[in-house]
């Protein structure tokens, strides 16, 4: 069993996407679920990050 791990009270973040610089925000659920698994949190937008899925699909 994983254990989690805290983050204080945070509500949520903005981040700035590294490819289109438009910002979006993560909420709590989203930041707690990246930390629990190991993962660092996203650079880029959900938008930028589906376009990234699907050009590596197509490559395949």
């Amino acid at each position: 069993m994983k254990k989690t791990r805290e983050i204080g009270r945070i509500a949520a973040i903005s981040v700035k996407c590294k490819i289109c610089n438009k910002v979006f925000a993560m909420n709590r659920r989203e930041i707690m679920w990246y930390s629990n698994i190991g993962y660092p949190l996203p650079k880029r937008c959900p938008e930028c990050r589906r376009k990234k899925r699907k050009e590596g699909k197509e490559h395949v």
